[in-house]
């Protein structure tokens, strides 16, 4: 059964822009990803989709700030996160 309350928590707005992405629906996506960070400007995980989200629509100068805030939230992530900010920075 499918919960018909609203999100409250960044992890369930996170879990919504996930189901929203996989469906294809990339703008109530971003959306509920920027509203799990506006609760929570610290959860790296919602800045990393939200910039792989960012990528996927071309928006890449948007995807290079969020992946920039993801590295400095979660250095461990670096590499990955690296890769992504320069395939983003050759298609500006």
């Amino acid at each position: 059964m499918v919960s018909t309350q609203k999100p409250t928590t960044r992890y369930e707005y996170f879990k919504k822009a996930r189901g929203h992405e996989a469906n294809g629906e990339l703008e109530d996506a971003l959306r509920a990803y920027d509203t799990a960070i506006e609760i929570s400007d610290t959860y790296a995980h919602a800045y990393f989709y939200k910039s792989r989200l960012l990528f996927r629509m071309e928006k890449y100068g948007e995807c290079i700030g969020c992946a920039e805030k993801a590295r400095q939230l979660e250095p461990t992530w670096s590499n990955y996160i690296t890769e992504m900010i320069e395939d983003a920075k050759k298609r500006l």
